[in-house]
């Protein structure tokens, strides 16, 4: 039943052989570098990113050593609050006492807006205020006040302890006072001396203080104005301002002694416009008069002097 089968040999024999050894081979060969080619790929992969986790660990390293520098450490801390003022009435003595509680902190900590605002709510007379960090630990605040704009004065109640300027013949005393353009009590010298002067009429109760609002900034910019445009009109200076508190009124005085009432509380440049009306008037004036009224609409009164 069983054939038995003989070897076959010879040429095509060996060749066969030979052809499926080098298969095995080429196959064992191939499969040897897939499993090298796999192993040196993940070693690969490991090594990189060991790489990339190590610069990380060291970039962040650098980044919380340099924060523990910059912001906790005591190198940045303030030492010096150099105060520059840029006119003599910046009092440092008292500004300096504002800026201490920012000593001892951190420069990049300190708000400048912070300074500031504390500055102009102790010293509403401050006009602009510049500061500078100097690193490491020094903070440069410059402070300028606002300008002088006119001398003010004003009948109080009578203080002997208190106020110099004394009427003997009446029961007030007059207070001589600068103010600036905001119109705030502000400290002055003799330079200060040339500005025209407000003569508040009244008497107030109690005497004004240093950075007290003495008048609001508005009525003060509208006197001047006033004063400007009535100097333009008539060639001539304004010396001086009766100031009506409660009417809201001025008087302004010129180098003649002519007085030109004027309402604060409407348009005061439609006002004084009806003075180029009374130039024409040649005989009006030449002539001399106590005052000319201009707050009624379209009218003008005057009141010549009564010589004797």
């Amino acid at each position: 039943m069983f054939k038995l089968f003989r070897k076959r040999r010879g040429f095509f024999a060996n060749r066969n052989s030979k052809k499926r050894h080098t298969v095995a081979t080429e196959f064992t060969r191939q499969r040897k570098m897939s499993v090298k080619y796999q192993v040196s790929k993940a070693r690969f992969r490991l090594s990189r990113f060991t790489k990339i986790l190590a610069a990380f660990s060291f970039l962040l390293a650098i980044v919380v050593a340099a924060v523990i520098f910059l912001f906790f450490s005591t190198f940045f801390s303030v030492q010096h609050i150099e105060l520059v003022r840029k006119d003599f009435r910046a009092d440092m003595e008292k500004i300096s006492p504002i800026t201490e509680p920012f000593r001892g902190k951190n420069i990049f900590f300190v708000s400048k807006s912070h300074i500031k605002n504390d500055l102009h709510k102790n010293f509403p007379q401050v006009e602009s205020i510049e500061i500078e960090k100097v690193l490491p630990r020094t903070i440069r605040i410059s402070i300028a006040t606002f300008p002088i704009a006119a001398r003010w004065e004003v009948n109080i109640k009578k203080d002997p302890d208190k106020i110099e300027d004394i009427d003997e013949d009446t029961n007030f005393a007059v207070q001589k006072v600068y103010i600036n353009k905001v119109g705030q009590m502000s400290d002055g010298t003799d330079q200060d001396s040339g500005v025209f002067l407000i003569e508040e009429q009244g008497v107030r109760e109690s005497m004004f203080q240093l950075g007290d609002q003495v008048i609001t900034g508005e009525y003060l910019n509208t006197m001047q104005k006033c004063k400007g445009l009535l100097e333009n009109t008539l060639g001539n200076g304004i010396v001086s301002v009766k100031y009506f508190r409660d009417a809201k009124e001025a008087h302004f005085i010129s180098e003649k002694g002519t007085a030109f009432w004027i309402d604060l509380s409407f348009d005061t440049e439609k006002q004084i416009s009806k003075m180029k009306h009374v130039i024409l008037e040649t005989d009006i004036l030449n002539g001399e008069v106590e005052y000319f009224d201009l707050r009624i609409e379209k009218r003008i009164f005057w009141k010549p002097k009564i010589t004797q």
